[in-house]
């Protein structure tokens, strides 16, 4: 896809740096056509002068000296908007940029004054990367201004089309905010991935492990704890699968939760699994863990990695309580309990599989999951 990738950030040494180098040289590998417009290298003026805003409104005189900017902005197919939070809102560049470049005939049409038409709809995709120095909760308590301005502003000159992801690092701060360090210890990992090789995993040298990117993230993990009060620890490992690399990780720190992130590329449940295949590639005994995701808006999903009691809802305990009740008088003077109903079907479906039905018991499995699923798709009464 031809994507536009906007970079904001003055700093060559910076985190957004480090971000931004990974992401050119993911999307480089995946085949996409890449347009980087790095504002402060290009020196964009992101100043609105008056002879500019008095034929804003003229389409024929009001992209003057920004054709350049108009071509690469018109020809995309993915806006990529790569930018830290400052004041809680966009840095001035990009802002500057925005004021410049949403123009009429461009950006909307305003032929009919009372009724702005978004013009943007070569975008099939916006995404937003962002980094905040402050927690979720201040920047909530802000109405995050930069979330809307991804999300909704720009989404709607799209006409609302394009799908808009906006990812930000909030989920170490809910950590420590909940955590009582005296009690249990908080490590932040990054797992620097490394390239496959015939040889397998290669050894990597302290400043080669401990870049510019490890040296911005843990800067910045450090001083979240440090406005609160907590000690962290910090580790970085190397590895060819970031989910094997986690799992390892935690079995070494002896570890009872594991806390991510949303992945950009996977949904939650995806993400899950993943994490839940890599916990089943373990060596035994494999321990037990909590896992955590938080999305973007600061919910939480949770699971549990590793044999545990299921979760079971009202409708199947009562279900469960029922066979009890049949079976109980016909099985006498045997004693039944609930567990032996749970598994004797148990058996009863490794029976049939064993048998040869497992097409049969599958099919079974799904349509029960399609009638769960729209039961709960359903609107209330």
């Amino acid at each position: 896809m031809r994507i536009l990738y906007i970079y904001c950030h003055p700093l060559p040494e910076s985190f957004h740096a480090g971000i931004r180098a990974k992401a050119l040289a993911a999307l480089k590998e995946a085949g996409h056509q890449v347009d980087l417009l790095d504002l402060y290298a290009e020196k964009f003026d992101p100043v609105l002068s008056e002879d500019a805003r008095r034929h804003y409104h003229d389409d024929s005189r009001n992209r003057v000296g920004l054709e350049n900017y108009v071509a690469r902005l018109t020809s995309a197919e993915v806006l990529i908007l790569q930018f830290p939070t400052w004041c809680f809102g966009l840095p001035a560049m990009l802002k500057g940029f925005f004021d410049r470049m949403i123009l009429p005939g461009v950006a909307f049409d305003l032929s009919d004054p009372a009724h702005a038409k978004p013009m943007l709809l070569n975008l099939k995709r916006i995404v937003g990367i962002v980094t905040y120095g402050r927690p979720r909760y201040m920047a909530l308590w802000m109405c995050d201004p930069p979330r809307r301005i991804v999300k909704r502003y720009v989404r709607w000159f799209t006409g609302g089309r394009a799908r808009a992801d906006y990812h930000a690092l909030y989920h170490l701060a809910a950590v420590l905010d909940r955590v009582k360090v005296t009690r249990r210890d908080v490590v932040v990992l990054h797992v620097r991935l490394l390239r496959r090789s015939g040889s397998g995993e290669s050894d990597l040298e302290a400043n080669q492990l401990f870049g510019g990117i490890e040296q911005y993230l843990f800067s910045q993990a450090l001083a979240l704890a440090e406005k609160r009060g907590k000690s962290i620890k910090l580790a970085v490992v190397p590895s060819n699968d970031l989910w094997d690399a986690v799992m390892r990780a935690a079995v070494s720190l002896k570890s009872s939760t594991i806390v991510l992130g949303r992945s950009i590329k996977l949904t939650v449940p995806e993400q899950a699994r993943e994490i839940g295949l890599a916990w089943e590639r373990l060596p035994d005994p494999r321990p037990p863990f909590n896992l955590e995701i938080f999305l973007p808006g600061g919910q939480r999903e949770f699971y549990l990695l590793g044999p545990h009691a299921p979760h079971l809802t009202a409708n199947e305990v009562n279900l469960i309580h029922q066979h009890w009740l049949r079976f109980s008088d016909q099985v006498s003077p045997e004693e039944l309990h609930h567990h032996d109903v749970v598994h004797f079907a148990l058996n009863e479906v490794d029976r049939e599989m064993a048998g040869g039905g497992e097409a049969e018991v599958v099919r079974r499995l799904r349509e029960h999951l399609q009638g769960n699923r729209e039961k709960r798709q359903k609107p209330q009464q």
